[in-house]
């Protein structure tokens, strides 16, 4: 988890970190999610009319990842 103040260098800290795994053989993919543009439910998933729908989380983690791994970015206002 990175936080921090406007301007500090949290994405570029990110982007390195996400250029550099390639270079010892770690195939990486990075998904960006803005969490104010979903509901708690769409980002974990939830019951709906008594069945149960993948959230943004469920569906990246779902993902073959044998050799993959993901890197979840949520880049917003940190709300709590």
């Amino acid at each position: 988890m990175v936080l921090g103040n406007s301007g500090t260098g949290k994405s570029s800290m990110i982007n390195i970190l996400y250029e550099s795994l390639p270079l010892i053989n770690i195939k990486t993919i990075k998904n960006v999610i803005n969490p104010e543009s979903v509901t708690i439910g769409q980002l974990f998933g939830q019951k709906y009319y008594g069945e149960w729908t993948n959230g943004i989380f469920s569906k990246i983690a779902c993902r073959d990842t044998s050799k993959t791994q993901h890197l979840i970015v949520m880049d917003g206002q940190d709300d709590t």
